[in-house]
């Protein structure tokens, strides 16, 4: 800022800096280094777009958002395809899997939900970043609780509840 002063040879007062001041801070702002190059603004528009429209969960590849119900239907075909009810660690008996999603939505109402933050039964959180949110890998989790089912050693059919919560991209990959 002196030098400026010193090479423009102005007069040191108190006017003369607020105007200098006023004058430094306008031509260093964001604003006069966009308006210079419109290819600095297009691309900063563009990328301003992308990382919107993903953090609201569009999908480019089929160029569309993904509603929570389609985001639960991933989830809950995971599950009937894998029947990860019961962990290989706390295995008590042979696993009944549910015979498709109609019976599993019967036997469980209201088991699904589609949170940025899902709090499971145990009381810890799963959060969905903000980055995650940004590149679209991980736009939301799909918390499901639900019944699983099982055979004791004795024939009888028990069940335990289970709580499941992966997160889930834009385009409905499962994380």
């Amino acid at each position: 800022m002196l030098d400026y002063i010193f090479a423009h040879k102005l007069p040191i007062t108190f006017g003369y800096t607020l105007q200098l001041r006023e004058k430094l801070f306008e031509e260093a702002s964001m604003i006069t280094l966009i308006k210079n190059n419109p290819i600095k603004l297009f691309l900063i528009g563009l990328l301003s777009v992308i990382l919107g429209l993903n953090y609201f969960g569009f999908c480019f590849r089929s160029a569309h958002i993904l509603s929570d119900e389609e985001k639960i239907e991933i989830a809950v075909k995971y599950i009937l395809h894998a029947q990860t009810a019961i962990n290989r660690d706390s295995f008590l008996g042979e696993l009944i899997p549910y015979r498709d999603r109609e019976e599993f939505f019967s036997l469980n109402p209201g088991c699904c939900v589609v949170a940025t933050f899902y709090r499971t039964s145990g009381g810890e959180g799963i959060e969905t970043s903000c980055w995650g949110r940004l590149t679209g890998f991980n736009s939301s989790t799909v918390g499901i609780k639900y019944l699983a089912r099982y055979r004791d050693k004795n024939g009888l059919m028990k069940t335990v509840v289970a709580n499941v919560a992966p997160g889930i991209s834009n385009c409905g990959k499962l994380n």
